[in-house]
């Protein structure tokens, strides 16, 4: 290369492979099954006598070759077992070095399949599954192709495995651990209980495995427990220096292991004078944020704050008290 110029190192895709790549074997062909195949690029295409096999099941962005062997056959003789990925050398029939293609990149493919969401159970729903660990699933897929159809019969399969395994660990769910269900809105959802797993990653396929869709996000089947939630949460009032006035709310949820609360429902409950108690509306907030907060020099400017400071004021000097100041 020329004086100041970066130098592109070479790469070698044939360097990629070795002894310990994974292998397997994809299929095994006779000389009875050749054929008039077109060979070639398009346009100069000639007819040969040949082989021709399709190899399925390949994964995305990785770099694959095929390998060639081939032996005679002789009758009277055992035939090797062809499945067995180590050759033998000393069998009369052995077959031959093997001859490799050139390496091929697949691409990425998107999944044929949408992959199922995940959702937080509604409260007061699935109450007698809740009990054990459970997950609840939405997609369009899951809908039915006729309402009356029967709900646990249905074309998409789920199947589940540990988070952070490989594929192999998949194992499908029965159906009677599978609930339909339509919720609005959501629509088309799946209730999966009585899961032996407790942090899991979930995939959609068809009866017969030929579409597949990518792994969901890894989610867990039980969540957080609030202790003591007979008692409820203590409350604090707490005053800072620069004057706000805040309640502090504080409770305790057990997690298990690698589970790290994100989100807390928080629900308020009204008290008022000559009124009867209100329980506000359920809302969702993230942790260790402030919800409200009240600033003690603005309740000062309002409007009634002087005369309410001189009614206490007349009130405590009669019961020999002392306003703080």
């Amino acid at each position: 290369a020329a004086s100041g110029e970066q130098r592109v190192p070479e790469f070698q895709p044939e360097a990629l492979f070795s002894e310990s790549s994974p292998r397997r074997v994809i299929g095994k062909l006779r000389q009875d099954d050749a054929k008039l195949i077109s060979f070639g690029p398009e346009g100069s295409s000639r007819t040969i006598t040949g082989f021709e096999l399709t190899v399925s099941g390949l994964k995305a962005e990785l770099v694959h070759r095929v390998s060639v062997r081939v032996r005679c056959s002789t009758p009277g003789l055992d035939e090797p077992d062809w499945q067995r990925m180590r050759m033998e050398s000393n069998n009369p029939l052995r077959w031959s070095e093997p001859r490799h293609s050139p390496p091929v990149l697949t691409p990425r493919a998107p999944p044929p399949l949408l992959v199922p969401e995940s959702l937080t159970i509604p409260e007061n729903r699935f109450g007698r599954f809740t009990q054990s660990p459970c997950l609840l699933l939405r997609s369009p897929m899951f809908k039915k192709t006729h309402p009356d159809d029967f709900d646990r019969a249905h074309p998409v399969v789920l199947d589940i495995k540990p988070a952070g395994t490989t594929d192999e660990e998949y194992r499908q769910v029965p159906l009677e651990n599978s609930v339909y269900c339509e919720l609005e809105p959501y629509g088309p959802c799946r209730l999966i209980h009585d899961v032996p797993l407790l942090h899991v990653e979930v995939r959609a396929r068809n009866e017969t495995m030929n579409d597949v869709s990518a792994a969901g996000l890894p989610t867990f089947t039980v969540p957080p427990l609030l202790l003591e939630a007979a008692r409820g949460p203590t409350a604090e009032l707490v005053l800072r220096d620069d004057g706000g006035v805040f309640v502090q709310v504080t409770w305790t949820a057990r997690c298990v292991p690698k589970q790290r609360p994100s989100l807390a429902q928080v629900s308020l409950r009204r008290h008022s004078v000559e009124s009867p108690t209100v329980d506000m509306q359920a809302f969702e907030t993230s942790l260790g944020s402030v919800l409200a907060e009240l600033p003690v020099a603005a309740a000062a400017d309002s409007r009634g704050f002087e005369a309410a400071a001189e009614e206490e004021a007349a009130r405590a000097a009669e019961a020999e008290g002392l306003l703080p100041r």
